[in-house]
């Protein structure tokens, strides 16, 4: 029998190695090569004390881009503006001097409200609804219609003549007429051109003068008849 070939070991695990050491650059004796656009902000220089602009308007990134940066620096010989000192004249009181909580009345020197101008009011007027307003078509209900007319036939009666259109009564019974009207409906005053009043005195012109000549004509008629 032959012998046995020689056994041969075989190695499980590699043989060990050294890993290289790393290289450690140290970045404070580095020159950085790409240089900035602006100074970093720990570049600058502080003021001794912190100084806040509430009214400074707020800077952007594109205002920085295309302006240089400033520095806002406060005076230190500038000095704010005091007050003037309240002068009291001898023999005068505190309650002498000028207020500015001081009512218009209490002050002395100011025109009273009598002697004041009057102010200028602005009226907004109302326009008539239609080109030929009539008491039908001007909006208004039957109630109100029936209490307008009254007050037109008792402004009639007093100032104007029945059987003349409104155009041809005087001017001045015009106005006294339109006056009384507007003074019994307020709401008239801030009509434009007065044409509430003047439709509804042309309405009962024409409605008193309608019923006189049916009155003479049927006072003629019955003669007539007997």
């Amino acid at each position: 029998m032959p012998p046995a070939p020689a056994s041969t070991p075989i190695p499980t695990f590699s043989s060990p190695r050294t890993a290289p050491r790393p290289k450690v650059i140290p970045l404070f004796a580095t020159t950085i090569s790409r240089r900035t656009r602006r100074q970093l902000a720990i570049h600058q220089n502080l003021h001794s004390r912190p100084h806040h602009y509430p009214h400074a308007r707020r800077v952007t990134p594109m205002d920085r881009a295309q302006s240089p940066r400033q520095t806002t620096r406060v005076n230190p010989n500038h000095k704010k503006k005091k007050p003037p000192p309240i002068i009291i004249a001898a023999g005068g009181s505190l309650a002498a001097i000028e207020s500015p909580l001081t009512s218009v009345e209490d002050n002395p020197e100011l025109p009273t409200t009598s002697e004041r101008p009057p102010r200028e009011v602005n009226v907004q007027l109302i326009a008539p609804p239609h080109s030929s307003t009539t008491v039908t078509n001007a909006g208004w209900s039957a109630k109100e219609q029936q209490l307008y007319r009254q007050i037109g036939r008792d402004a009639i009666t007093r100032f104007l003549e029945i059987g003349h259109c409104l155009s041809n009564q005087q001017p001045v019974l015009q106005h006294q007429a339109r006056e009384y009207i507007e003074s019994r409906i307020p709401a008239f005053t801030n009509h434009e051109g007065h044409w509430g009043a003047d439709t509804i005195l042309r309405d009962q012109l024409k409605s008193m003068k309608d019923t006189r000549n049916k009155r003479r004509a049927r006072q003629t008629a019955e003669p007539d008849a007997e």
